[in-house]
């Protein structure tokens, strides 16, 4: 049970991920997530650095109900700048680890290993 909560967790940050580059592959439009009033992790990382310049300006145009386009790419554009696709991948990785660490108490085997590319899979993921 808890390999898969890490894999669904992954995979939500992977698809969050998606939602702050333009690509049209993914077939989301960006910002789609802040558009429909989420709140995705990079943002969330990147409104928890109190210490970075506009910070509260950013944190108060997050408590909007409605977002027009111009502020939503200004939020993406502070969650990049902030680190907070790089804190994601990185979360994603940690997750993955955890994962690792659950499936190693198995033997090794075509399975287990096909489990461990899945997050591979996953994290690498196009669209």
């Amino acid at each position: 049970m808890a390999y898969a909560e890490l894999l669904g967790t992954c995979f939500q940050i992977k698809d969050d991920i998606f939602d702050y580059f333009d690509n049209k592959e993914v077939g989301k439009p960006t910002g789609n997530d802040l558009r429909e009033g989420k709140m995705t992790l990079p943002l969330i990382y990147a409104l928890t650095r109190t210490d970075a310049t506009r910070h509260d300006e950013m944190v108060a145009l997050s408590h909007k109900d409605i977002l027009n386009a111009d502020e939503i790419a200004t939020l993406i554009e502070y969650a990049k700048e902030q680190g907070g696709i790089d804190y994601a991948y990185s979360t994603m990785e940690r997750l993955k680890k955890q994962a690792d660490e659950i499936i190693s108490k198995y033997p090794q085997s075509e399975s287990t290993d096909s489990f461990r590319l899945i997050f591979d899979y996953i994290i690498e993921r196009k669209k």
